[in-house]
């Protein structure tokens, strides 16, 4: 199925829809689609280089130290320290 057919589909069920909670629904989910659509290239701060900061990479770094996290991948305040000792 191409994306014209898929959209049709959608606008199929759309029309077709007579519970105005799942109309309420949708529309809520096109706010969200919308927002996350326009806040990717947001800039939500400066690096210490004055770089500017991604929100939709900031979150990617966000979900991958997560993902570390969950597999083990951390270290110690402690061995931290002793790290940036060397720095």
């Amino acid at each position: 199925m191409n994306l014209e057919e898929r959209k049709l589909k959608i606008i199929a069920a759309v029309v077709a829809e007579s519970d105005t909670d799942a109309i309420q629904m949708l529309e809520l989910k096109l706010a969200e689609i919308d927002y996350d659509k326009k806040s990717r290239s947001k800039i939500i701060g400066l690096n210490p280089k004055g770089m500017p900061i991604i929100k939709s990479e900031f979150v990617r770094c966000i979900h991958q130290s997560l993902s570390n996290l969950d597999n083990g991948e951390w270290i110690s305040i402690d061995d931290l320290e002793k790290r940036s000792e060397n720095w």
